[in-house]
């Protein structure tokens, strides 16, 4: 789902000068770089930064071979757990399909699944989930 949150402190950071958005490939969107001035944002913080370089990793890890769909069904599939995450995967995967009703009840399930192992993973290898 698009976050309105993220987009919005995407916006500040651009205006306060911390990232620029660069346009590498003709057809794609931005990526997102670090000012000169970001860079010392980061350096000052680097301390309290480098504990979340474990998630960081995880996370990259897992999604840097996805293509937009895929990320696109893990996403919401994740949204969806978070709002409810004690319901059945069956009712998830009807939430997410009312969502996203191009994606069907069975890729949502899938997604799901995906979501809900990638959760325990995190648990174990992060201590959360």
């Amino acid at each position: 789902p698009y976050s309105f949150d993220l987009n919005n402190e995407l916006a500040a950071m651009r205006s306060a000068n911390v990232l620029e958005f660069q346009f590498p490939r003709e057809g794609y969107g931005p990526s997102i770089a670090a000012t000169r001035f970001g860079e010392k944002i980061l350096d000052v913080n680097s301390e309290n930064i480098s504990s979340f370089v474990p998630t960081i990793d995880f996370l990259a890890d897992w999604f840097s071979a996805s293509d937009v769909r895929h990320l696109e069904k893990v996403a919401t599939a994740y949204f969806v757990t978070a709002k409810n995450p004690k319901v059945s995967t069956v009712e998830r995967a009807k939430k997410l399909h009312s969502i996203k009703p191009h994606i069907d009840i069975l890729a949502a399930e899938e997604a799901l699944k995906i979501v809900d192992e990638k959760r325990k993973q995190a648990k174990q290898m992060l201590g959360f989930g």
